[in-house]
């Protein structure tokens, strides 16, 4: 019989009635949450329609959150979202473009000023979907592709977009939205 099952022995019954009781809430607590993911929330407020020889599309200024280990930074980003005949595109201009970058690596690739282009990642409106990269939470339709650049200018593209921090309490989580209907 092992040394503590000994002492509780001697201890009585009202010391292994506590050390039960200890157990069972123990094994019946639920586990502690682990950090939450690093994710991105990026907001186009008042995107444009725009055209570039046969490209047609919409475009325009907004920001970037991030939530990162726990912190939580903010940036300026650019996003064109288009195709060659206009088809695909959201072309309601008034809507916000939002979407959520859920994947950790694209997350820390826009912070470190990389720019995204939907082509090369999972997409999908769906919030569901947890295979996807980003999720379109408004403002542009699933299969339209886009482009994300950090920064709003030509010297931010050559020196880096400037990051800033920001209270988390400002990032809110966009994965219980439900998809554009």
């Amino acid at each position: 019989m092992p040394q503590e099952f000994r002492a509780m022995r001697r201890a009585g019954p009202a010391a292994a009635f506590s050390l039960a009781l200890a157990l069972m809430a123990a094994c019946g607590a639920p586990a502690e949450p682990g950090p939450e993911p690093d994710r991105a929330l990026v907001t186009i407020p008042t995107p444009r329609a725009a055209n570039l020889l046969q490209l047609r599309g919409i475009g325009g200024h907004g920001s970037a959150l991030f939530r990162v280990e726990g912190a939580c930074y903010s940036m300026p980003v650019r996003l064109v979202a288009g195709d060659f005949e206009g088809r695909q595109a959201n072309m309601r201009a008034q809507d916000p473009i939002v979407l959520e970058l859920r994947d950790p690596r694209l997350v820390q690739a826009l912070l470190n000023g990389r720019d995204i282009v939907s082509a090369e990642l999972s997409v999908s409106a769906d919030p569901r979907d947890q295979g996807a990269s980003i999720l379109l939470l408004s403002g542009i339709a699933e299969g339209t592709g886009f482009v994300i650049n950090p920064g709003r200018s030509l010297v931010a593209d050559i020196f880096g977009a400037r990051v800033s921090d920001m209270p988390c309490g400002a990032f809110a989580p966009a994965a219980t939205a439900e998809p554009e209907g």
